[in-house]
């Protein structure tokens, strides 16, 4: 590999021999160091210094020195080299996917939808069926982006870890055809009372928990939690079985082919789940930035961060963050 330019051709293995031998001052460390021979290494110094037009070392029976030439180029050849290393590096992630967690399979359906239709990157994605489960993910680098509720997590979780808003989704009540209120084309958060509502269990899903309680308390609306559960199947096998039962979800949920139930908006308010982009704020993977700048220009285009007062519903943390126009 070489860096050509002006009739000038760096070899940057030459390059390297030249600073491992400046580092060592012994051509046979420094041969060592580089699994090569003595001749070897010499070759390559002596065809550097050809190039360059001048001697780096000074070299003696037993020292071996820089001269003013190699003093002056060393830190300039280690920045070379650190950069070609970055080059190499960028290269190598630009042919990995992005990898992201959806939160999990039975919420933030939009999310899907947005990944796959208007996100024009190589992503390889996965379900850890919460965020707080998908945080110690994203610190070991198994994961590059996680979606969730970040306010509804402890701020020392949230640790080394960056994040953005990418849109308030509006929720809607899920239940049985046979429920007291399938009938009614439009529900008040006050109307569900005296039904109360559910939630399955989800270990690590705190902030989702959170989020309920929350609602749950300013409503006055009974919460029932569990049993645990990961498939919408399995959800609405439960509100067949308890017709009672009411679960709050994302008002782009694909529900039309399950059969006896019914997804009824909510308004007077409209509660709104908080959802956000996470990530480690050391991530280096070029289409990192491809993908935030893609949720800014979408969440603005689409209107996805709207809030009205009168209108909306948001726990008074994530309402808060949302006023100061924190992320």
């Amino acid at each position: 590999m070489s860096l050509q330019r002006v009739g000038v051709d760096l070899d940057l293995r030459q390059l390297q021999a030249f600073v491992t031998t400046a580092e060592e001052l012994h051509f046979g460390r420094a041969a060592a160091r580089l699994c090569l021979t003595q001749q070897a290494l010499s070759l390559r110094i002596r065809r550097l210094e050809e190039t360059l037009g001048g001697s780096l070392f000074v070299r003696g029976h037993h020292l071996v020195e820089l001269t003013d030439l190699g003093r002056r180029l060393l830190p300039l050849t280690r920045q070379t080299l650190a950069a070609a290393e970055e080059i190499v590096a960028a290269a190598r992630l630009d042919c990995r996917p992005l990898r992201l967690d959806t939160f999990r399979p039975i919420a933030g359906s939009f999310l899907m939808r947005w990944l796959i239709d208007l996100v024009d990157l190589p992503l390889e994605l996965s379900s850890r069926h919460s965020l707080g489960t998908a945080l110690s993910a994203l610190r070991r680098a198994e994961i590059d982006v996680a979606f969730g509720r970040v306010h509804g997590l402890a701020p020392s979780r949230l640790e080394d870890l960056a994040h953005q808003p990418l849109r308030f989704e509006p929720l809607y009540a899920l239940m049985s055809r046979r429920h007291q209120l399938a009938a009614r084309s439009r529900l008040r958060p006050a109307d569900l009372r005296s039904c109360g509502i559910w939630t399955p269990a989800l270990a690590g899903a705190t902030e989702l928990d959170g989020y309920m309680r929350a609602f749950s308390d300013h409503f006055a609306v009974p919460l029932a939690i569990g049993p645990a559960l990961a498939t919408l199947e399995q959800v609405v096998a439960q509100l067949h079985a308890r017709t009672d039962r009411v679960w709050l979800i994302d008002a782009n949920a694909q529900t039309a082919d399950i059969a006896d139930t019914a997804l009824i908006p909510l308004a007077d308010p409209t509660p709104l789940y908080p959802w956000s982009l996470v990530w480690r704020r050391r991530n280096d993977h070029p289409l990192l930035n491809r993908l935030l700048h893609t949720a800014t220009a979408t969440a603005r285009q689409e209107g996805w961060l709207h809030y009205e007062p009168t209108a909306h519903w948001l726990p008074a943390e994530d309402l808060a963050a949302a006023a100061a126009g924190r992320p």
